[in-house]
Parts: structure tokens; C-alpha cells; sequence
């Protein structure tokens, strides 16, 4: 009777939670690597090759030079990365806020935005992308950094590279060598975080010399 009673009670008890799989930490993409990267870009898609090798490698030159989150570069328009050259600015909407922001980029990154000058035509002028992830519209963001992560994850493959890289990669390098050079509260501006905490957790990701 007493078994039977337990079991019961099991029925009515709220189930255990399933164990969270804590993944591995993800690697910073750092300048050494990021030409072999860039290099790499589209090498294994075997339908439009050429428009998928220029998409990521603009979208890769974006965000190692401006550490924008993927769901932020997949609503740019051909439109926005001019401006970008010309301002020296993004505008950006914040994915998790909504909220429209300016983000600041260097003068080394608009040098680098500048050569991508073939890719850009091959997208938008070529295929006549309306937006640089999206014919009409822009693709879901699952999608998209799912095709990034199978991408990067392909280039490490075929250049026996031993690190944990995926889309947020490139703004975890761009958030921890600003970690070095200012305080985390200009970083966190820099980056566009409203919680300083959110900024203070990339100090567990280290810079790696590959």
C-alpha cells in the first residue's frame, strides 16, 4: 500500500526539470584568425556560390569590425552599409530592446567595408537582394546564425582548427579587447548594453594568441 501511495504522489508532484547541457565556452574570433575566416567564407555552399561567399564575407567583415549582434546586421539594406561608409555610423535596432541606436565604427573598419565593394554589387545588384540576408525580406534570425555557425564550423574543419567557434565569436573579441583598453561602463556604451552585468560577464572569455 505504502509503494502504490508513492507512486501516487509521484503522479502528482511537479515533474523534475530536465538538466541544463551547459555548453563549452565560446572562443574569441581574433585578428589572426579572422583572415582565414573571411577567406573561407560560402567555400562549401554548392548552389549561388558566389552570392553566399560575398553575403558572409560582409557580413563577417561587419561583425569582427563592429561587434553587432547577428540579429542586428540581418535587417541591413545595401543602403546602410553606404551610409555606414560615409558616416563612419550605423544605425542599428537593438534586437532584444527594439529600440533604434547609433553605433559608432572606426576608420579601419570603414577602410574594410570600402574593399567589400564587389561583394556588395554581387548581392545587391546582381541577385537584387533588398536586404543582405533576404530577397524580399529579411531571413529569420534562427536561420540565419544557424548558416553562419555551419559555415564557421565547416572552416575550422577543412583548417583543423581546434576552438569553439560560432556567430557570437566575433563580438565576444570586439567586447573583451575593449575590456582591456577601457572601463567596463565605455564598453558597455561602446557595445550597446543597458546592464554594465551583461558587459562584466565577457571577462570570462579570454583573449586567445592561436
Amino acid at each position: 500500500m505504502l509503494e502504490s501511495l508513492d507512486e501516487k504522489v509521484n503522479l502528482l508532484l511537479p515533474q523534475k526539470k530536465k538538466e541544463r547541457c551547459i555548453l563549452p565556452l565560446r572562443d574569441p574570433l581574433n585578428t589572426e584568425l579572422f583572415d582565414v575566416f573571411r577567406a573561407a567564407a560560402g567555400s562549401q555552399s554548392r548552389y549561388k556560390q558566389d552570392l553566399k561567399c560575398s553575403q558572409l564575407t560582409i557580413a563577417y567583415t561587419i561583425l569582427f569590425y563592429t561587434g553587432l549582434r547577428v540579429n542586428e546586421i540581418r535587417l541591413f539594406q545595401e543602403k546602410d552599409i553606404h551610409d555606414a561608409i560615409k558616416t563612419s555610423q550605423f544605425s542599428v535596432v537593438h534586437f532584444q530592446q527594439k529600440e533604434p541606436r547609433i553605433h559608432v565604427i572606426s576608420d579601419l573598419a570603414v577602410q574594410q567595408l570600402k574593399k567589400l565593394k564587389n561583394q556588395l554589387s554581387v548581392v545587391f545588384v546582381k541577385y537584387k537582394y533588398k536586404y543582405l540576408f533576404g530577397k524580399y525580406k529579411p531571413v529569420h534570425h534562427k536561420y540565419l546564425i544557424e548558416m553562419i555557425n555551419k559555415d564557421l564550423k565547416h572552416t575550422c574543419q577543412i583548417n583543423q582548427i581546434p576552438y569553439n567557434i560560432k556567430s557570437h565569436s566575433f563580438r565576444i573579441n570586439m567586447i573583451s579587447k575593449l575590456l582591456q583598453k577601457t572601463s567596463a561602463q565605455n564598453a558597455a556604451d561602446i557595445i550597446g548594453h543597458r546592464d554594465i552585468k551583461s558587459t562584466m560577464a565577457y571577462k570570462r572569455y579570454p583573449l586567445k594568441s592561436y
